[in-house]
Parts: C-alpha cells; structure tokens; sequence
C-alpha cells in the first residue's frame, strides 16, 4: 500500500512543471469546478430562500471550525471580476452549479425571477470570455421547506426537482448546453443521511437508503425531461469513485472491501447505466428498509440514457473488517464493522492519502464495465495551504506537483483508450469547504478569509501554461500575465 509522488526541486520552474510531456488529443477539455454553497455567500439576498445548508451551519459542532456560508468568498457579488481572473487562466470551460433554493425558495415551483436573471447574467459573462458554461443543478443544497416536507426521504422531491430542471433549462438552455443533474448523489445520501456529517444532518440507515434511491430516480426523471424539452443539450451526472482496496489478502477484509465498494461505488453507478440494482443491492436495500419507496418502472427511468458520466476523484480506501470498532452511525451502509486504515502515504491538508494511480484506477474501471459512456473528470484536487509571500505570490508547489500527476494518470488513461473527453480541476477559488468550514484551501486562487482579496497561485499559471500548450495556434488564448503582487478585492 505504497504510493511514489514525483516531487518537485526547489530550481524546477513551477509554471513549466513537466506540461511539455502533457499532451491531450484536440478537443479535450480542460476546466474549472465549483459550487455555489461554498462560494456565493449573500443568502438572504436577490430572494434567496433559506436552504438545508443555511440550517445545518446553526447546528452547534455541525461545522469544525464553527464558520458559515454567509458570506463565503461573496461571489454572487463579485462574478464579473472573478470571471476576469477566470478568463485570464484561460479554461475551456467552467461548471457553477444553481442555488435551488435561490431559484425556488420554498421548493414549491414559485419561481424567483430576481435569480433566474442573475444566473443568466453569470453565463453570458462566461460566454463574453470565452467560457463554455458547464452547468450543475444540485450540489447539496435543497430548499429547507422542501426539506420539512421530507426532503430526498419523499418520492415529492423527485418531481419538484424535474420542475426546477426544466424551468433552469427553459431559461438558460439556449446558451448551456451540458448539464450535471447531480453533484456526488453518494454524499447527499450517505453523509447527509446516514452519518449525518452533512446537511440535513439525519443518521439513519433506513433514510439513507431512501433518500439515495429518490435522488437517483429524481436524476432519471430530469435527463428524461431536459432531453425531451432540448435534445440539443448534453445531460450526465458526476459520481465520486473511490476505489476500495482490501488492508490484507484475508477473507474478512476483503468481504470488507466489497462491502464498502457496494454502498459508495456499485449502488450508485450500476442502476444508472446498467438499468436495475444488483442482487447485493437488492439485499443491502431489503435489511435496512422495507422497500416500498421503490415502484414498478423505477429501473428503467433511473437507467435514461445520460450523454456524459462525470468522474469525480480524490482519494482510496483500504478497508479492514474490524467489529471492535462497530459503528451503527457511519455513511456506509452495511460496513458498521469496517474501518478505513491508512496506508503511509503522504497525505493532503485534508488527511485525504495521495495515490495518484487510483484516478487511472477509476477510470480504467468504468472503461471496462462501461465502454460506450462518454467520461469527464468533473472533479479533481487537493487542499494545501500555504501563506502569501512578501512579494504577494503564493507559491503551492504541492498544488503544481498534485495536478502534475493527476493529468499524468489522465493522459495515461487516455492512451489506454478510455473515452476520457475532458478534465475540470476542483477548484476555480478557495471557498468555504462545508463541514470543515474555513480550514481547507483547494483554489488555484489564494483568497484572503478577512478581506477576501483574491491572487493567483502559482498552480493557476500551471493550470494556464498547460491550456495553452494544449491549445491548436488558431484559438491560442494570450499568455497570462503574472501579477501574483497584485491582489484583486
């Protein structure tokens, strides 16, 4: 369980870092992910309604450091010059997700016209800079009246969500034309559910299960109509996949492996794209609920055909049975005697392990189950942190070096012929990192947490360096200027 991560020399040229040997067919993309919960902030302006997260962050010992979302990096403010520090970076793309409880405040189809306009404003700006914008509709952050109503435990949600698709779509489908339904459909359910780390804070099993089949049939039941009401659109989904190694060769520990697979992996892949849960699944759902929240016809309408499967990755697991440790609240439903244990090696500002190999890993995995889907990496990065220099510069080279080998192991994939389209590095800014609050740093963009100054980092001129190699001479974007001294506020 070792990992090798090629490491930078003080005298290497960070900008540069090994981009010469990064080569991508023509047409990749290359992008930047983000989400409006982390970055907005103003939520009790434009008539946003107040959602599940605004209710969590109240809850004492909910988030680590005790912060909010409030304010966050004041991005519903400031979009037109963070999208000129955007344009200067230079990615093909960039994936907003919308606020539906700015969209629809108590999740009942009253619809706030003062966000619909925002958000149009925030994709024309993208398209005035040459951005393609890349559009999710949920990433975690359901209307809390939607959320007294049962929230993703009621089969209602299902169809108040397609309502806030098509009517997201019906305004801005004309100029967006890919659309992410779901964020990591696993961490609604199985955080926000089951171990209750995440909003709405519930713990139990039975409710996890639940709520884990209604997103996915709410998912099914959206492409269904978005592809209906524009077939011009492209509709996908982004899944975190994590690969689940067992600690030892022993039987128990990789009967804890597969276990732990099923519920964060297999449970939410395969009834997608191969139209039905699997006989484990079935029998994971029938221990822990009584299975009527499932209906004739379910299956196939989870299983409509999506254009896209967006990969999101970040880490491996090395999973031990161990029932001394017996944990009747954790997220992974039916692994309450499964640990995960480290494997030594080096770690992320987040304690996330670093094994660059399992994004190939994942990858080469749907390649070969699922051979006809179109991938993106839709999300992938690391949290480090480092303080601004007295010359105003902010030199991550971990960053650099993380992203290096990340779009190594893309490449890699690639040449062994998976269907790779693109890759969208997580994240375009630091912002406010849910349940760990303040206390994570993921940006290619340094903001200051007092005074909300922003400044490139030096991976946002690797980011932009490796574009442009990238990028035929006809559409080459103009060079990025360095002004690391010049910080934006």
């Amino acid at each position: 369980m070792t990992n090798t991560v090629e490491r930078l020399s003080g005298t290497q040229n960070l900008a540069n870092h090994r981009i010469e040997e990064l080569v991508f067919p023509a047409g990749f993309v290359f992008g930047l992910s983000s989400s409006c919960n982390q970055t907005e902030g103003a939520v009790t302006q434009g008539g946003k309604g107040v959602s599940i997260w605004d209710t969590f962050t109240q809850k004492p010992g909910a988030i680590v450091d005790g912060s909010t979302q409030e304010r966050a990096i004041d991005h519903y403010n400031r979009f037109d010059s963070d999208f000129d520090m955007l344009a200067a970076i230079g990615p093909d793309t960039y994936r907003p997700s919308i606020a539906w409880s700015r969209v629809d405040p108590l999740g009942d189809g009253v619809w706030n016209e003062e966000a619909l306009t925002y958000y149009s404003d925030v994709i024309d700006k993208l398209i005035a800079i040459g951005v393609d914008p890349w559009v999710t509709l949920y990433h975690w952050d359901m209307p809390q009246a939607l959320q007294d109503r049962g929230g993703w435990e009621s089969r209602e949600t299902v169809q108040r969500f397609t309502d806030y698709a098509l009517k997201v779509q019906d305004r801005l489908g004309d100029r967006v034309k890919r659309w992410t339904t779901f964020e990591e459909p696993s961490c609604v359910a199985l955080f926000g559910y089951g171990s209750g780390k995440h909003a709405p804070g519930i713990t139990s099993p039975t409710s996890a299960l639940r709520a884990a089949h209604h997103v996915l049939l709410a998912h099914g039941n959206a492409t269904k109509a978005m592809k209906a009401a524009r077939p011009d659109n492209e509709v996908g989904i982004a899944l975190v996949l994590t690969p689940i190694d067992a600690a030892s060769t022993s039987s128990k520990d990789l009967d804890a492996a597969r276990r732990a697979d099923l519920v964060i992996n297999r449970f939410f892949i395969e009834p997608i794209l191969t139209g039905g849960y699997a006989d484990d699944a079935v029998a994971l759902i029938q221990r822990y609920t009584d299975a009527s929240h499932i209906q004739p016809g379910d299956a196939e309408l989870i299983a409509t055909p999506i254009d896209f499967l967006g990969v999101n990755y970040y880490f491996r697991e090395y999973a031990k049975w161990d029932p001394s440790h017996w944990n009747a609240v954790t997220p992974n439903i039916g692994c309450e005697d499964v640990v995960m244990v480290k494997s030594g090696a080096p770690q992320t500002l987040s304690g996330w392990e670093i094994d660059h190999h399992g994004l190939y890993d994942a990858l080469m995995r749907v390649h070969h189950l699922y051979p006809a889907i179109p991938i993106y990496i839709t999300e992938a990065g690391a949290s480090f942190d480092y303080e601004v220099a007295p010359d105003g510069a902010v030199h991550d080279i971990n960053r650099v070096e993380y992203l290096a080998n990340q779009f190594a192991m893309a490449q890699h994939a690639v040449r062994s012929g998976v269907n790779l389209r693109g890759f969208c590095v997580w994240t375009f800014m630091d912002n406010w990192e849910w349940a760990a609050g303040w206390t994570q740093r993921f940006g290619l963009v340094h903001v200051d947490r007092d005074s909300l100054e922003r400044r490139y980092k030096d991976s946002a001129y690797w980011f932009g360096n490796l574009i442009r190699h990238n990028t035929p001479a006809e559409r080459q974007k103009p060079e990025m200027v360095p002004t690391a001294t010049q910080a934006v506020p």
